[in-house]
């Protein structure tokens, strides 16, 4: 398991909700399938994700992944948070992070 992920999977842990990760650097890693540039075919494929699950909060690990995101089209207008990258999480940082996540999902909830 990538550092990133096993920092993601600690993460998880303290979100007091449903969780999905979406990795954009690895959509970005395939071949190119005559779609278009690897970014937008990672635009696209996660601009279909977000779609079809409307998340009430996006977190996004990295400026390239917030960059991504603030390209999209969001109809249902969910908070877009941006997080340092995975690489750089202490446990203190994860616990902090997850307690802004929390506050969000809770007031989203009401």
């Amino acid at each position: 398991m990538s550092p990133s992920r096993v920092a993601l999977e600690r993460l998880f842990r303290h979100i007091n909700g449903h969780v999905i990760a979406f990795d954009t650097s690895d959509t970005r890693d395939r071949p190119d399938d005559g779609a278009g540039t690897r970014e937008v075919q990672a635009a696209n494929r996660l601009q279909c994700l977000l779609d079809s699950m409307q998340p009430p909060i996006v977190v996004c690990a990295g400026i390239s992944a917030y960059n991504l995101v603030q390209g999209l089209s969001l109809p249902w207008q969910p908070t877009v948070m941006a997080a340092q990258h995975t690489i750089t999480w202490s446990s203190d940082y994860e616990r902090t992070l997850a307690g802004q996540i929390n506050r969000v999902l809770s007031t989203k909830a009401t």
